[in-house]
């Protein structure tokens, strides 16, 4: 079997129809490898954001085999990173947050409706509605939970995530760019809200501090994140 070059971005992250050999690093880090691509993911644990119901898990990941930098150094991202890409035929590629890419084709436009065919590589219905400024796409999962993206140039970033009942957290980015700014959960008063701060010199690298309403991630007090080396940049909670 031929392997595919380390530029390529085909059969990257966690894809069900593919093969891993896994391990346990321990403190909740993991190590997948593609048996066909030789593709090593490694997955580790942030934080979790308690909201109704259930709660939003923060994870970083890198592929070995990932050259696109998202802001994090190549091949690094965080589980929130989930993102489109617009392409030029029409069609739009979904990464989803281990870095694997699916391709939504055939786009149907019915109004300010705009349906596409799936891709065999993930269970999930993508609509576009251009009824809102800026357009938004719905991203439909089999447990009928939801992404939303809003459109951000030749990109839709993630602007909300939430499950089957309508409970979730808002995104929010830096005023003119695709750096996750906020992460915040409206239900409660006020909002739970974590916000994470980038600095780009020398090297990408983002803190995340505590909750600005004073309370604690989790029910077991606070967690804490311990610095991480992501490409040449590191990674720790303020």
């Amino acid at each position: 079997m031929a392997l595919r070059p380390a530029t390529a971005t085909q059969n990257l992250g966690l894809q069900a129809q593919h093969t891993f050999e896994s391990w346990d690093l321990g403190a909740g880090d993991s190590l997948a490898v593609n048996t066909a691509t030789r593709n090593a993911l490694i997955s580790h644990p942030l934080f979790s954001l308690p909201i109704r119901g259930s709660s939003i898990s923060v994870n970083a990941t890198y592929n070995a085999k990932d050259r696109s930098n998202v802001g994090m150094g190549p091949g690094w991202r965080l589980d929130v990173f989930r993102r489109l890409r617009l392409d030029g035929d029409g069609n739009v590629t979904f990464s989803d947050g281990t870095g694997a890419r699916h391709t939504f084709t055939n786009p149907q436009t019915n109004g300010s409706i705009t349906t596409y065919t799936r891709p065999a590589t993930i269970y999930a219905a993508l609509v576009k509605d251009t009824t809102p400024d800026p357009d938004r796409f719905t991203l439909t999962y089999r447990d009928q939970s939801k992404d939303l993206f809003d459109i951000s140039g030749s990109e839709a970033l993630l602007v909300r995530a939430e499950d089957r009942f309508g409970n979730g957290v808002d995104l929010a980015y830096g005023g003119g760019t695709t750096n996750l700014a906020t992460i915040t959960d409206t239900v409660p008063n006020p909002d739970r809200v974590i916000d994470l701060t980038w600095d780009t010199t020398p090297t990408p690298d983002w803190s995340c501090p505590a909750l600005v309403d004073g309370q604690r991630l989790g029910s077991g007090g606070r967690q804490t994140v311990p610095p991480l080396e992501l490409g040449g940049a590191d990674l720790a909670q303020r």
